[in-house]
């Protein structure tokens, strides 16, 4: 599997929308507050967040992409718990299990 920019871009895209509706957002809320805050505040709000809605939005695309056409097989198991889950019998007990024994 080859690696597709149409779905990287348009996680892009909703990224960057996604974040600049959260920076309109505070900007809401923040006129119905007493505060006064500069207008170029609001307008880095506006870009800072869009940047890191586009960003994030890539990097979970691309990193989708990248396990779909990994050939690893570990990848690709099909279990309900994954990395750091909590499923019973999946993990090894910590440390505080052995000395709850020792009572």
């Amino acid at each position: 599997m080859s690696f597709r920019g149409r779905p990287v871009v348009s996680a892009l895209l909703l990224g960057s929308g996604m974040g600049a509706f959260l920076a309109l957002m505070f900007r809401i809320a923040v006129s119905n507050t007493p505060v006064v805050v500069n207008p170029q505040t609001f307008f880095w709000w506006v870009i800072l967040l869009s940047a890191a809605g586009g960003v994030a939005g890539m990097a979970l695309e691309s990193v989708r992409q990248l396990q779909a056409g990994s050939s690893d097989p570990e990848i690709h198991r099909s279990s309900s718990g994954g990395r750091g889950s909590l499923t019973p019998g999946r993990n090894p007990p910590g440390p505080s299990a052995s000395r709850r024994g020792r009572r």
